[in-house]
């Protein structure tokens, strides 16, 4: 992909932050391709995971390898997990603040004895 881009666009490929650069661009165009209901529908099979050794990008709905579906299905599960961690951690961060306002608004109108 990087390739195709630095015909289109010139860039020197062995620069590593202009390299870097368009290799997000990339990877946020992929990612921005849905379905007409929104939902995504290409995904990233790393390098190291690959059938073929090589980053790669998965079409869900035109994939028929069970071994790169079960890939796709672990890193969103990772990510689903991850997710749900990171909202348990502000719900407590806003009960905790919910709180101490109660405890200060206690103290500041109670009458004193």
């Amino acid at each position: 992909m990087l390739k195709i881009i630095a015909h289109h666009v010139p860039f020197d490929l062995n620069d590593r932050q202009q390299r870097a650069y368009w290799l997000d661009k990339c990877q946020q165009l992929m990612a921005s391709i849905r379905d007409t209901e929104g939902r995504r529908m290409v995904f990233n099979i790393p390098r190291h995971k690959s059938i073929n050794k090589r980053s790669e990008y998965i079409l869900v709905g035109a994939c028929t390898d069970p071994q790169e579906l079960t890939i796709i299905q672990y890193r969103l599960a990772g990510s689903i997990a991850g997710l749900q961690e990171s909202e348990r951690v502000i719900q407590s961060q806003k009960a905790f603040i919910q709180s101490l306002l109660s405890h200060i608004d206690s103290r500041m109108f109670t009458p004193e004895d």
